[in-house]
């Protein structure tokens, strides 16, 4: 009789073992779902443009798939590569997370087209370029060399340095990249950084917001999801300071 109730006995410590165990996992698997949807912004414009003649410009907005209708800022900004025009709009709500503007450029050129856009403290800020002619066109052969320098030099405006930290050498998996920023030699404190990821063949890039860590040290982490050149836009915005360096990552298989 002795024999037959510890027996039972241990069989009921097992089950009920068992099932804290599966209860814990049912939790953790919760917790996982639970981790909030990312902030996405897709700019939408046309690549050319003609001077003095209006211009749709818009983002959308999503969190996760939904799209977002109450963001807490979309504001567009307009810049020449030479840092002499600058203007800034309030997007304007048509549909479904659809933010836009009418903008007329003043003269032909290369200009630098972004959008801040801030809901559920989250920030996403992406960028693209648009040729505006005037007289004449542009050759293709101008306007590929001077997107080219745009992608490999700060704006002239700005006296923002901007180093990495950590290695670009990683293994697939989240890493952890952190960023030093300068302004005109000193540690750039509460400014808003921003890594952009993408790979040649990535249909959507990525937009990640880092924390400042320490004066000046701003750390993101980043999920490099496999063997692959991955190229990182690091954003840095600081009232009426925006500037950007673009840096590459090189991952291999764990």
């Amino acid at each position: 009789m002795k024999k037959m109730f510890t027996l039972l006995s241990i069989i009921l410590l097992l089950l009920s073992g068992c099932g804290k165990s599966q209860e814990e996992g049912k939790k953790s698997d919760g917790n996982k779902e639970e981790q909030p949807a990312m902030l996405t912004a897709e700019l939408q414009l046309p690549n050319e443009a003609k001077a003095n003649e209006s211009v749709k410009i818009g983002v959308i907005v999503k969190k996760g798939d939904q799209f977002v209708a109450d963001a807490s800022e979309v504001l567009f900004e307009m810049r020449d590569k030479e840092g002499t025009y600058k203007e800034r709009q309030e997007g304007v709500l048509e549909k479904d997370g659809f933010y836009k503007v009418e903008h007329t450029f003043p003269k032909g050129g290369i200009y630098e087209v972004s959008a801040h856009v801030t809901a559920s403290n989250m920030h996403a800020m992406p960028e693209k370029n648009l040729v505006v002619h005037e007289g004449k066109e542009e050759s293709l052969e101008n306007v590929e060399e001077e997107q080219s320098e745009q992608h490999t030099h700060s704006h002239h405006h700005s006296h923002i340095e901007i180093e990495l930290l950590s290695s670009n050498n990683v293994k697939a998996g989240e890493n952890e990249v952190s960023v030093l920023v300068k302004n005109e030699g000193k540690a750039l404190i509460n400014g808003s950084v921003q890594f952009e990821v993408w790979t040649k063949a990535a249909k959507r890039h990525e937009y990640i917001q880092a924390k400042e860590t320490d004066a000046g040290t701003y750390v993101g982490t980043i999920p490099f999801k496999e063997a692959n050149t991955y190229f990182v836009q690091v954003h840095v915005v600081k009232g009426d300071l925006h500037d950007h360096k673009h840096l590459e990552f090189y991952v291999t298989n764990q």
